[in-house]
């Protein structure tokens, strides 16, 4: 056992002096940690923000104007401003048509998910109003089909692609499925 404690040692003073470099270097972190259940929950590893593609998972922060809109709401789920930055699928790029249609939301004509108009305690959810628009030139739709109670882009709608931090893909799951 005397053997094996200076490699112990060592391994933590090496852990120790990793754990704090990392926490010294301007860089972000390479590893982003999801426990909501908009998205599987698990690792995912941060990677070069590359041009969007529709269903890349990227690292985004929500725009002033949806907290603007969704404030008093998303508190009330324990969120603030400094919240986040949040993992979703990207679900239309810029020159798809987004539709509203009896609370279904397709996207060029696939159907992508629901809009719910209450969440889990019974609160009202405003969201898109029925009808079409079509992705703007520099916008983004953030959509999760992992969970038909994410807060995406159903309710507040596209984003600016300057919101997004980094492209990531997943590491380490602990939930895997699709649900509807």
């Amino acid at each position: 056992m005397q053997r094996y404690i200076p490699i112990l040692t060592l391994l933590f003073a090496a852990t120790g002096a990793l754990t704090s470099l990392l926490y010294l270097m301007p860089v972000p972190c390479l590893l982003v940690a999801n426990f909501t259940d908009s998205m599987p929950r698990g690792l995912y590893l941060r990677r070069p923000l590359s041009p969007l593609r529709r269903d890349s998972i990227v690292l985004f922060r929500l725009p002033d104007a949806v907290w603007a809109d969704f404030g008093p709401l998303m508190r009330a789920w324990g969120w603030s401003p400094e919240s986040g930055p949040f993992v979703k699928r990207v679900g239309a790029l810029p020159g798809d048509r987004v539709c509203l249609s009896g609370g279904n939301l397709s996207v060029n004509g696939i159907s992508l998910g629901r809009q719910l108009h209450h969440d889990t305690r019974g609160n009202p959810i405003p969201g898109l109003d029925e009808g079409c628009l079509t992705v703007k030139p520099g916008d983004f739709l953030p959509l999760s089909t992992h969970s038909v109670r994410s807060f995406d882009g159903r309710y507040y709608g596209p984003v600016p692609t300057a919101q997004v931090e980094a492209r990531v893909v997943p590491l380490w799951l602990l939930s895997r499925g699709e649900a509807t």
